[in-house]
C-alpha cells in the first residue's frame, strides 16, 4: 500500500478544513453503544433508512440533552387526520482528489415520508429526484414478527451508510442498495440476549427478472457484543452471484468496535473476492461522535496485486435540532492508480 506521509497529512487537513467551514445516516454504532436492536430506533427491523418516533427523539436528545420527561415519544409532531406522519430528507455530496483528477459528484437529495395508520402497520416512501429508493409496507405482530413488502434495503452485514466505502463497493450492499420483493423478520429474547433472523426474496437484476435473489441474515446480541452471519445468492442471466460473511460489534465504552468479513464469487469470471472492514467509534462530547475505519478488498484472491485499502476518519454531529451532519474523509490505495483522497458530506433532516 503506497500511502505517503504527505497524502495522509493532506487527507486529515482536508477533513478538518471542511468541517470548519461546513455548518446522515445512523449506522450500527449507535445500536451497539446503547446495546439495543435496530428496531428500537428504525421502522425497518433490519435497521437503516427511516427512523421511528423513538429514534428521532433519541437523536435529538443526543444533540441537546434533556430530561427523559421532555422527550415526546408518545406525540408525533404531524398528523393527517388521526394518522401520525413523519417527514425528512437526506443530502449527500462527495468528492475525489487524486494526482491528475479532481471529481466532485453531483449532490444527491432524497426525501422520505413515513405514516403509521395503525400500531401494526407502517408505510414508508423514500425518493430522490430521479428514482424511488424505498417504498414498502411493514406489518408487525408484536415485537417478535414482521413482514415487509415493496422496495427496501436488503438485510446484509452492517449496512454502512458510506457508498464510497470498499465494503459497500465490494459486497454490493449498503444503505444505498434496494430491491423489490418481500422480507420476513423474527426477533426474540432469551435471558439476557436477543436474537434475530431475517430473509428476503427479491427480484434481483436481469432481463425479465422475477424473484432471483435470496438474502439471509441471522445473529445474536448480548450486553457487550453481538455477532451475526449473512448470505446472498443471485441467480443471474450470466451465472450465480454469491456473497457470505460474518459481522458484529464489541462494546467497551467509551469505544465501540465494529467488524465485517465477507467473501463471495462473481458470475462469468468466477472471481473469488475477500473483504475486511473494521471501525472504532466513540463519543467525543455529548452529541459528537468520531470514528476511524480500515478496509481491505481483494477483488480476486487468485490474482496478485489487485487489492485495495482505505483508511477513513469520520465525525457525526448535530449543528441544529433535527439536523444530523456526517463528514467523512479517506485515503484510498488502488492498483494501477495514484493514491486518492475521498470525502463525503451527509446531512440528515428529521421531523
Amino acid at each position: 500500500m503506497k500511502m505517503t506521509s504527505k497524502s495522509v497529512v493532506f487527507a486529515f487537513s482536508t477533513f478538518f478544513t471542511f468541517f470548519t467551514f461546513s455548518t446522515g445516516q445512523a449506522e450500527p454504532y449507535l445500536a451497539a453503544r446503547e446495546a439495543k436492536s435496530c428496531l428500537a430506533c428504525h421502522v425497518s427491523p433490519s435497521g437503516a433508512g427511516v427512523r421511528n418516533l423513538e429514534g428521532r427523539e433519541f437523536s435529538r436528545a443526543m444533540a441537546f440533552p434533556k430530561n427523559e420527561a421532555d422527550l415526546q415519544l408518545d406525540q408525533p409532531r404531524l398528523k393527517v387526520g388521526e394518522i401520525p406522519v413523519f417527514i425528512g430528507a437526506d443530502v449527500r455530496a462527495s468528492w475525489l482528489v487524486a494526482k491528475n483528477a479532481q471529481i466532485f459528484d453531483q449532490p444527491q437529495t432524497a426525501i422520505y415520508f413515513h405514516a403509521a395508520p395503525t400500531e401494526e402497520l407502517d408505510v414508508v416512501l423514500s425518493a430522490d429526484f430521479f428514482s424511488t429508493k424505498e417504498a414498502y409496507g411493514l406489518l408487525k405482530w408484536g415485537e417478535a414478527f414482521a413482514l415487509k413488502a415493496g422496495r427496501f434495503t436488503l438485510p446484509f452485514g452492517l449496512l454502512m451508510g458510506d457508498p464510497r466505502s470498499l465494503l459497500a463497493q465490494g459486497s454490493g450492499f449498503g444503505t444505498h442498495v434496494q430491491d423489490v420483493g418481500a422480507e420476513f423478520n423474527l426477533h426474540g429474547r432469551l435471558d439476557t440476549s436477543q436474537y434475530f433472523l431475517r430473509g428476503a426474496l427479491t427480484n434481483g437484476s436481469g432481463v425479465g427478472s422475477r424473484i432471483r435473489a435470496l438474502t439471509m441474515q441471522m445473529g445474536a446480541q448480548y450486553e457487550a457484543y453481538a455477532v451475526g452471519l449473512s448470505g446472498h445468492l443471485h441467480k443471474g442471466d450470466t451465472g450465480d452471484r454469491w456473497r457470505y460473511g460474518t459481522f458484529g460489534w464489541w462494546r467497551a465504552l467509551p469505544f465501540v468496535f465494529l467488524f465485517e468479513l465477507d467473501s463471495g464469487r462473481e458470475p462469468v469470471t468466477d472471481a473469488a473476492l475477500l473483504l475486511l472492514h473494521g471501525t472504532a467509534e466513540w463519543n467525543v462530547v455529548s452529541g459528537v461522535q468520531a470514528g476511524f475505519s480500515y478496509e481491505w478488498w481483494d477483488a480476486d484472491t487468485r490474482v496478485t496485486g489487485d487489492d485495495r485499502q482505505r483508511v477513513a476518519a469520520k465525525l457525526r454531529f448535530f449543528p441544529l435540532s433535527y439536523v444530523e451532519c456526517t463528514v467523512t474523509t479517506a485515503v484510498v490505495s488502488r492498483p494501477t492508480f495514484e493514491d486518492a483522497i475521498e470525502g463525503l458530506l451527509s446531512l440528515h433532516f428529521f421531523y
